[in-house]
């Protein structure tokens, strides 16, 4: 009895190491290499009908899965991302090109010659910018930088850059500053995210409306609030404002703002909401913690 229980519990070990403990091994490799992101590694597949086998055949049609699934997703993020630039790339080249071909003709007075060249070099820094913004986006290298800044002064700063474009489309810029003190800030990203959030509300605020950029004091913080009296965006485009490469008007750009301004202001630890309803205007409150 004694022998036989020895030959039992050497048999049972060999049959636990080659029946269940090398396949339950294999299987935690690979979920270990799945989790970090490689899915790369095969599953060795075991030919036997028991629990293991078709946990292992299981598991290794969900990794081909998600392995195609994800090989789907980068081709289709590439060709978003190409056919975007393209498309966005033309309005400035067709400027360049219209005013160089001017330039050339050479019957073109002072005057006219430098404004042509203004239009040329304009476009050449909106190129940039949106080559720029699609780096910091897509290849999440976009750092930031705070320092003491002045929060009265970033509101004036930002209401200088929008208000010509404001004025063009005779939209009136009501800046509000309820903080004056120092805040630890990125003063160009911030102020980027800001004056980004304002360009994007003009396209809901028709001609003769208003714009209210204003700053509030929070108990650890502080706010600032961007509304507008325009017409709201419509209840099923509000969950899409920030995502990136997402047009829902015709906006200036790869539609980037947007997502942009959201992870500016994120990185920063603060937070950013949106507040809309059609017919009543639409508000963006960020909060930032001091």
């Amino acid at each position: 009895t004694f022998g036989l229980a020895v030959i039992t519990i050497i048999v049972g070990s060999l049959l636990f190491r080659s029946l269940i403990r090398k396949p339950i091994k294999k299987l935690v490799v690979a979920t270990e290499a799945i989790s970090q992101g490689n899915l790369n590694v095969p599953v060795e597949v075991s030919g036997a009908s028991d629990e293991f086998g078709v946990l292992s055949r299981s598991f290794e049609n969900m990794r081909k899965g998600l392995k195609t699934a994800q090989d789907a997703l980068r081709t289709s993020t590439v060709g978003q991302i190409a056919t975007s630039l393209i498309r966005d790339f033309r309005a400035p080249m067709r400027q360049i090109i219209a005013a160089v071909e001017q330039i050339e003709k050479g019957d073109v007075d002072t005057a006219t010659r430098s404004h042509l060249a203004g239009i040329a070099r304009d476009s050449v820094v909106d190129m940039n910018k949106m080559a720029q913004d699609l780096v910091d986006f897509t290849t999440g290298s976009m750092k930031v930088t705070k320092r003491s800044a002045n929060i009265q002064t970033l509101l004036t700063y930002v209401a200088d850059n929008v208000r010509p474009d404001l004025d063009r489309d005779m939209i009136r810029l009501d800046v509000q500053h309820g903080v004056q003190t120092n805040v630890n800030i990125d003063y160009e990203r911030f102020s980027r995210a800001l004056a980004s959030i304002v360009l994007y509300a003009v396209n809901y605020v028709p001609p003769e409306g208003t714009i209210r950029l204003a700053s509030k004091p929070l108990e650890k913080g502080f706010q600032v609030v961007i509304s507008d009296n325009g017409s709201g965006i419509p209840t099923q485009f509000k969950d899409r404002v920030f995502e990136p490469f997402t047009k829902i008007v015709q906006e200036k750009g790869l539609g980037l703002n947007m997502a942009l301004a959201k992870r500016i202001v994120e990185m920063q630890g603060g937070s950013i909401r949106l507040e809309s309803e059609e017919g009543k205007g639409t508000t963006f409150v960020i909060e930032m913690g001091l």
